[in-house]
């Protein structure tokens, strides 16, 4: 996350304000390094809530993410191990914040 938030403030000390769409961009690229790091294969919207696809779960550290983030997820086992995040209704903007803040705290789990 260093690296994107030094890339967004070269781009302003570049170029001035940095278009929301560039940002969206760094955060799209920022989610599918975490994804690839956490063991998430897929990232999918479903009925307005984001799915991530795990093809090897480690289900300890999925189990205490999902915990961590109060109801706002849920666990599925069915052709494929997936979670749920409950992000219908939410905005674009905190769809990915969410996102990333659970990227980011089962990422903390796996460097612990």
């Amino acid at each position: 996350k260093e690296g994107m938030l030094d890339m967004i403030d070269e781009l302003k000390d570049r170029f001035g304000a940095v278009p929301q769409s560039v940002i969206n961009l760094l955060n799209i690229a920022y989610i599918r390094n975490l994804a690839g790091k956490t063991g998430v294969s897929v990232i999918k919207e479903d009925g307005g809530n984001t799915v991530l696809i795990y093809p090897k779960p480690d289900i300890e550290k999925i189990t205490r993410t999902t915990g961590e983030f109060n109801n706002r997820c849920l666990i599925t086992a069915g052709k494929s191990f997936a979670v749920q995040l409950k992000t219908k209704g939410m905005h674009d903007r905190e769809r990915i914040e969410f996102l990333i803040d659970y990227l980011e705290f089962f990422q903390g789990l796996i460097d612990s």
